[in-house]
Protein backbone atom coordinates (compact mmCIF):
# COMPACT_ATOMS: atom_id res chain seq x y z
CA UNK A 1 0.00 0.00 0.00
CA UNK A 2 2.97 2.45 0.58
CA UNK A 3 4.53 1.67 -2.46
CA UNK A 4 1.30 2.11 -4.24
CA UNK A 5 0.73 5.08 -2.27
CA UNK A 6 4.56 6.42 -3.52
CA UNK A 7 4.37 5.15 -6.70
CA UNK A 8 1.52 7.17 -7.27
CA UNK A 9 2.54 10.40 -5.79
CA UNK A 10 5.71 10.27 -7.98
CA UNK A 11 3.30 9.66 -11.51
CA UNK A 12 1.59 12.99 -10.43
CA UNK A 13 4.19 14.97 -9.24
CA UNK A 14 6.19 14.27 -12.49
CA UNK A 15 2.63 14.67 -14.53
CA UNK A 16 1.67 17.87 -12.64
CA UNK A 17 4.43 19.27 -10.62
CA UNK A 18 4.74 19.39 -6.97
CA UNK A 19 2.16 22.67 -6.31
CA UNK A 20 0.20 20.86 -8.52
CA UNK A 21 -0.33 17.50 -7.02
CA UNK A 22 -0.54 19.67 -3.48
CA UNK A 23 -3.08 21.24 -5.01
CA UNK A 24 -4.77 18.11 -6.46
CA UNK A 25 -4.60 16.17 -3.27
CA UNK A 26 -6.08 18.87 -1.27
CA UNK A 27 -9.07 18.94 -3.58
CA UNK A 28 -9.55 14.94 -3.35
CA UNK A 29 -9.92 15.26 0.06
CA UNK A 30 -12.64 17.70 0.10
CA UNK A 31 -14.06 16.05 -2.31
CA UNK A 32 -13.89 12.92 -0.34
CA UNK A 33 -15.02 14.73 3.18
CA UNK A 34 -18.24 15.56 1.24
CA UNK A 35 -19.07 12.60 0.16
CA UNK A 36 -18.17 11.11 3.49
CA UNK A 37 -20.32 13.70 5.06
CA UNK A 38 -23.35 12.68 3.03
CA UNK A 39 -22.97 9.19 3.38
CA UNK A 40 -23.06 9.85 7.47
CA UNK A 41 -26.32 11.64 6.66
CA UNK A 42 -27.94 9.14 4.72
CA UNK A 43 -27.06 6.62 7.27
CA UNK A 44 -28.62 8.35 10.16
CA UNK A 45 -31.81 8.98 7.99
CA UNK A 46 -31.73 5.26 7.54
CA UNK A 47 -31.11 4.51 11.22
CA UNK A 48 -34.26 6.94 12.18
CA UNK A 49 -36.53 5.07 9.51
CA UNK A 50 -35.70 2.01 10.93
CA UNK A 51 -35.92 3.10 14.82
CA UNK A 52 -39.60 4.29 13.48
CA UNK A 53 -40.49 0.95 12.11
CA UNK A 54 -39.26 -0.84 14.90
CA UNK A 55 -41.76 0.87 16.99
CA UNK A 56 -44.22 -0.18 14.73
CA UNK A 57 -43.37 -3.52 14.80
CA UNK A 58 -44.07 -3.48 18.30
CA UNK A 59 -46.99 -1.53 18.37
CA UNK A 60 -48.45 -3.96 16.06
CA UNK A 61 -47.06 -6.63 18.48
CA UNK A 62 -49.21 -5.07 21.00
CA UNK A 63 -51.99 -5.42 18.60
CA UNK A 64 -52.10 -8.86 18.43
CA UNK A 65 -51.52 -9.48 21.88
CA UNK A 66 -54.75 -7.89 22.24
CA UNK A 67 -56.85 -9.56 19.74
CA UNK A 68 -55.18 -12.81 21.05
CA UNK A 69 -56.93 -11.76 24.07
CA UNK A 70 -59.98 -11.02 22.20
CA UNK A 71 -60.28 -14.16 20.81
CA UNK A 72 -59.44 -16.03 24.35
CA UNK A 73 -62.63 -14.07 25.46
CA UNK A 74 -64.52 -15.24 22.70
CA UNK A 75 -63.96 -18.77 23.29
CA UNK A 76 -64.60 -18.78 26.97
CA UNK A 77 -68.14 -17.52 25.90
CA UNK A 78 -68.64 -19.60 23.19
CA UNK A 79 -70.73 -22.31 24.82
CA UNK A 80 -73.28 -19.78 26.11
CA UNK A 81 -76.73 -19.36 24.19
CA UNK A 82 -78.95 -17.46 22.26
CA UNK A 83 -77.91 -13.56 22.73
CA UNK A 84 -74.73 -14.59 23.78
CA UNK A 85 -73.56 -16.84 21.04
CA UNK A 86 -75.10 -13.91 18.32
CA UNK A 87 -72.53 -11.37 19.74
CA UNK A 88 -69.49 -14.14 20.41
CA UNK A 89 -69.96 -14.58 16.26
CA UNK A 90 -70.45 -11.34 15.94
CA UNK A 91 -67.23 -10.64 17.70
CA UNK A 92 -65.43 -13.71 16.49
CA UNK A 93 -65.88 -11.17 12.91
CA UNK A 94 -64.55 -7.98 13.87
CA UNK A 95 -61.69 -10.01 15.59
CA UNK A 96 -61.25 -11.49 11.69
CA UNK A 97 -61.01 -8.03 10.12
CA UNK A 98 -58.87 -6.48 12.66
CA UNK A 99 -56.39 -9.17 12.15
CA UNK A 100 -56.56 -8.60 8.24
CA UNK A 101 -55.92 -5.04 9.21
CA UNK A 102 -53.26 -5.86 10.94
CA UNK A 103 -51.96 -8.01 8.55
CA UNK A 104 -51.98 -5.36 5.74
CA UNK A 105 -49.86 -2.72 8.12
CA UNK A 106 -47.70 -5.65 8.49
CA UNK A 107 -46.84 -6.38 4.89
CA UNK A 108 -46.53 -2.57 4.15
CA UNK A 109 -44.16 -1.89 6.51
CA UNK A 110 -42.56 -5.16 5.26
CA UNK A 111 -42.16 -3.20 1.97
CA UNK A 112 -40.62 -0.20 3.19
CA UNK A 113 -37.87 -1.89 5.56
CA UNK A 114 -36.94 -3.73 2.26
CA UNK A 115 -37.04 -0.34 0.61
CA UNK A 116 -34.64 1.03 3.57
CA UNK A 117 -32.33 -2.49 2.47
CA UNK A 118 -32.43 -1.42 -0.74
CA UNK A 119 -31.24 1.90 -0.07
CA UNK A 120 -28.93 0.98 1.84
CA UNK A 121 -27.08 -1.37 -0.80
CA UNK A 122 -27.00 1.29 -3.31
CA UNK A 123 -25.22 3.43 -0.65
CA UNK A 124 -22.95 0.67 -0.39
CA UNK A 125 -22.24 0.11 -4.18
CA UNK A 126 -21.70 4.41 -4.08
CA UNK A 127 -19.52 4.56 -1.28
CA UNK A 128 -17.41 2.34 -3.20
CA UNK A 129 -17.61 3.44 -6.51
CA UNK A 130 -16.24 6.83 -4.90
CA UNK A 131 -13.35 4.72 -3.31
CA UNK A 132 -11.73 3.84 -6.61
CA UNK A 133 -12.54 7.09 -8.60
CA UNK A 134 -9.43 8.57 -8.10
CA UNK A 135 -6.17 7.11 -7.03
CA UNK A 136 -5.26 9.75 -4.68
CA UNK A 137 -7.72 9.00 -2.28
CA UNK A 138 -6.04 6.86 -1.43
CA UNK A 139 -3.44 7.82 -0.47
CA UNK A 140 -5.26 9.84 1.90
CA UNK A 141 -5.61 9.11 5.66
CA UNK A 142 -9.19 8.17 6.60
CA UNK A 143 -11.19 10.67 8.03
CA UNK A 144 -14.22 8.12 8.83
CA UNK A 145 -14.91 4.86 9.39
CA UNK A 146 -15.65 2.80 5.77
CA UNK A 147 -18.43 2.21 4.26
CA UNK A 148 -18.18 -1.23 4.99
CA UNK A 149 -18.43 -0.67 8.43
CA UNK A 150 -21.41 1.86 7.99
CA UNK A 151 -23.00 -1.13 5.99
CA UNK A 152 -22.54 -3.52 8.54
CA UNK A 153 -23.95 -1.56 11.39
CA UNK A 154 -27.23 -1.00 9.17
CA UNK A 155 -27.20 -4.87 8.30
CA UNK A 156 -26.86 -5.21 12.11
CA UNK A 157 -30.20 -2.87 12.89
CA UNK A 158 -31.77 -4.33 10.00
CA UNK A 159 -31.42 -7.94 11.14
CA UNK A 160 -33.07 -6.47 14.49
CA UNK A 161 -36.18 -5.33 12.68
CA UNK A 162 -36.17 -8.79 10.76
CA UNK A 163 -36.17 -10.46 14.05
CA UNK A 164 -38.89 -8.34 15.81
CA UNK A 165 -41.30 -8.52 11.96
CA UNK A 166 -40.30 -12.29 12.42
CA UNK A 167 -41.47 -12.86 15.76
CA UNK A 168 -44.93 -10.77 14.80
CA UNK A 169 -45.57 -13.04 12.14
CA UNK A 170 -45.43 -16.09 14.73
CA UNK A 171 -47.96 -14.68 16.70
CA UNK A 172 -50.48 -13.71 14.03
CA UNK A 173 -49.71 -17.38 12.81
CA UNK A 174 -51.10 -18.52 16.21
CA UNK A 175 -53.59 -15.88 16.16
CA UNK A 176 -55.14 -17.73 12.81
CA UNK A 177 -55.43 -20.68 15.05
CA UNK A 178 -57.36 -19.18 17.90
CA UNK A 179 -60.07 -18.25 15.01
CA UNK A 180 -59.92 -21.76 13.57
CA UNK A 181 -60.23 -22.77 17.01
CA UNK A 182 -63.13 -20.73 18.23
CA UNK A 183 -65.00 -21.12 14.45
CA UNK A 184 -64.82 -24.76 15.65
CA UNK A 185 -66.01 -24.63 19.01
CA UNK A 186 -68.98 -22.07 17.82
CA UNK A 187 -69.85 -25.13 15.51
CA UNK A 188 -69.62 -28.11 18.00
CA UNK A 189 -71.61 -25.81 19.91
CA UNK A 190 -74.64 -25.74 17.46
CA UNK A 191 -74.41 -29.26 17.08
CA UNK A 192 -74.97 -30.27 20.75
CA UNK A 193 -77.79 -27.67 21.33
CA UNK A 194 -79.46 -30.01 18.94
CA UNK A 195 -81.09 -27.26 16.73
CA UNK A 196 -84.07 -24.71 17.83
CA UNK A 197 -86.29 -25.67 20.14
CA UNK A 198 -89.68 -24.46 21.62
CA UNK A 199 -90.52 -23.26 24.88
CA UNK A 200 -90.62 -26.70 27.00
CA UNK A 201 -87.80 -27.51 25.13
CA UNK A 202 -89.12 -30.33 22.55
CA UNK A 203 -86.86 -29.83 19.07
CA UNK A 204 -88.96 -28.42 16.27
CA UNK A 205 -86.45 -28.46 13.35
CA UNK A 206 -85.35 -31.82 13.74
CA UNK A 207 -82.10 -30.99 13.87
CA UNK A 208 -79.46 -32.67 16.24
CA UNK A 209 -80.12 -36.31 18.01
CA UNK A 210 -83.01 -35.87 19.47
CA UNK A 211 -85.15 -34.41 16.15
CA UNK A 212 -83.40 -37.56 14.87
CA UNK A 213 -84.88 -39.67 17.26
CA UNK A 214 -88.07 -37.95 16.23
CA UNK A 215 -87.87 -38.77 12.80
CA UNK A 216 -86.77 -42.84 13.43
CA UNK A 217 -90.35 -43.29 15.72
CA UNK A 218 -92.13 -41.33 12.75
CA UNK A 219 -91.09 -44.05 10.38
CA UNK A 220 -91.57 -46.67 12.84
CA UNK A 221 -95.07 -46.16 13.17
CA UNK A 222 -95.67 -45.58 9.54
CA UNK A 223 -94.16 -48.96 9.14
CA UNK A 224 -96.20 -50.47 11.46
CA UNK A 225 -99.76 -48.88 10.39
CA UNK A 226 -99.01 -50.02 6.70
CA UNK A 227 -97.76 -53.47 7.71
CA UNK A 228 -101.22 -53.84 10.01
Amino acid sequence: MVKEKDSLIDALAREEGAEGLQTRVTELRAALEDTQRDATKTYNDLRDSLREKTAEIDRLRGRVQELNSEIIHVRRNADESGQRELIATRKLKEVEEALEVTQKEARRYKDERDAALKEKEELKLSNAKEGTRGEVARAAAPIMPTADERARVIAEALLQEKTRRRDAERERDALKEEVKSVRAALRLHEEDRGGLRDRTGKVVNGWGKEGGKERGRAKYVRATHAGA
